[in-house]
């Protein structure tokens, strides 16, 4: 059953940063835009508002929804925001279809009180990392390559991220991609997320230690014109936990459930 759940503090600052990071690019772009001619701002794409819905930790049962802001855009070819992560291109080719850069985006942790195999466990911080993005808009498939550190001293950990998008429909009314990625997290990632401490262990829950492991993503997004000016939007991402921490004593599933949608204006 999804219901609100009172969030980790780091967690709320995590979301509190990237809030003010977008809220910053979008007002510094609108005032840049301002001093333009106004029939060319260099805005492209979509900002609003609705819930994310997703589980109370990965590997967890229980699901909690979060009203955030849900911006899909780019400005002036150069910094772009989609959802929960924000980035800026250093570089692009003449034909636009190519850019290296650096990106943030969030990991969300837990605390004792997010789940029942959790009870007397330390927080675990939610994390923001950030570090290089390379895109790639080939004829067949969009493709990201991303390796990211953790930016907030959480778990000290490194990811590496490939993922793949097909763009499905492209109507009038209707647009929807599909999305296909690899998120292989580093031991140090793994063994604070998944692993239990040696101060953790209960008769019901053993010593956890696991190395570094591969987690598969599946999903798709997509939106509806409602009028000229307005959009539904919304997505939906499956998280499959890698091998090397399906086995952890606080893993309920093995899948991880990330669901959006929201009220959107064009920009």
């Amino acid at each position: 059953m999804c219901k609100p759940q009172t969030m980790t503090s780091s967690m709320n600052k995590i979301i509190f940063c990237i809030g003010l990071f977008l809220g910053g690019i979008v007002s510094a772009s609108h005032g840049f835009a301002q001093t333009k001619d106004n029939s060319h701002p260099g805005f492209d794409g979509t900002a609003g508002i609705g819930p994310i819905v997703f589980a109370n930790y990965t590997g967890g049962k229980g699901l909690q929804a979060l009203p955030i802001p849900q911006i899909n855009a780019t400005y002036n070819d150069m910094f772009y925001v989609y959802l929960l992560r924000a980035g800026v291109y250093l570089w692009g080719n003449e034909t636009k279809t190519m850019g290296f850069g650096l990106a943030v985006e969030p990991r969300f942790g837990f605390g004792a009180h997010s789940g029942s195999l959790l009870t007397g466990m330390t927080t675990r911080r939610s994390s923001l990392e950030g570090g290089l993005s390379f895109d790639w808009a080939s004829p067949w498939v969009d493709v990201n390559l991303a390796y990211f550190g953790d930016m907030s001293h959480a778990s000290n950990g490194t990811s590496t991220r490939v993922a793949l998008y097909k763009e499905w429909i492209k109507r009038q009314d209707w647009n929807v991609g599909l999305l296909f990625e690899l998120d292989h997290i580093s031991k140090d990632i793994a063994n604070y997320y998944f692993g239990v401490r040696a101060n953790e262990v209960t008769a019901s829950r053993p010593l956890f230690q696991p190395g570094g492991t591969t987690n598969v993503i599946v999903g798709f997004d997509g939106n509806y014109a409602i009028d000229k000016g307005h959009k539904v939007v919304f997505g939906l991402n499956m998280t499959q936990l890698g091998s090397g921490v399906v086995s952890s004593p606080i893993v309920q599933t093995h899948q991880s459930t990330f669901f959006w949608m929201g009220y959107a204006w064009n920009l």
